[in-house]
């Protein structure tokens, strides 16, 4: 299981955006992903002064870790990570279409998975990370508003990806795109990036892109 971090950088044209992962395709069956470490950060290309916050090159606005715990399933919630999703949690090992878990392993009801592979954080034990089942095209894996950026900073939203599937499943490879939108509804669309196919891999490792 190969983890890859994906983004996209843009610049804001309002304080107050909203952050987005959407599924670009619909599987009725094994379109699983994993998903850790979800980032905003402050790119050292800026385009201007910013006068509201004292900003450094590569500088973190927010990083989502999913935080660590004994349990397989953490019993949080997407808002005690200040995102939603139109995806529905579990609490147990069995993941259904359009569901999902925060789990601190990979589960081993699976065979075709990677099973007990665990998260991508590195300074934490038993970290936890988000086991998506995706459901239909665009369907909102996650959805973070952010106020108070600042209009000429350029700034980038990233997370690590991961197939849960090993090398050579019948399986379908998820494909999701990072979006950033005016903070409205229908907001127009600033930025966007595909992952394009994530890939099954031989063993469960992450990469950033």
């Amino acid at each position: 299981m190969s983890w890859s971090k994906y983004g996209v950088s843009f610049v804001p044209t309002s304080t107050s955006v909203t952050l987005l992962m959407v599924s670009n395709i619909f599987e009725a069956n094994g379109n699983d992903i994993a998903i850790d470490d979800i980032e905003l950060s402050v790119c050292s290309d800026s385009v201007d002064l910013c006068t509201e916050h004292d900003t450094h090159e590569s500088t973190s606005i927010f990083l989502i870790t999913f935080g660590e715990g004994s349990s397989m399933y953490s019993n949080k919630t997407p808002s005690d990570f200040n995102f939603t999703t139109n995806h529905s949690q579990n609490l147990h090992i069995s993941l259904g279409l359009g569901h999902f878990g925060l789990i601190n392993k990979v589960p081993g009801n699976i065979s075709a998975w990677h099973s007990d592979s665990l998260d991508h954080t590195p300074t934490d034990d038993d970290g936890y990370m988000f086991l998506v089942d995706v459901g239909h095209i665009n369907d909102q894996i996650f959805n973070y508003k952010i106020n108070n950026l600042c209009i000429g900073l350029r700034y980038g939203f990233s997370a690590y990806f991961a197939n849960i599937f090993k090398a050579g499943c019948n399986a379908p490879e998820p494909d999701v795109r990072l979006e950033v939108r005016a903070a409205k509804e229908d907001g127009d669309l600033i930025a966007s990036k595909s992952t394009g196919d994530i890939p099954q891999c031989n063993n469960m490792t992450w990469s950033k892109h």
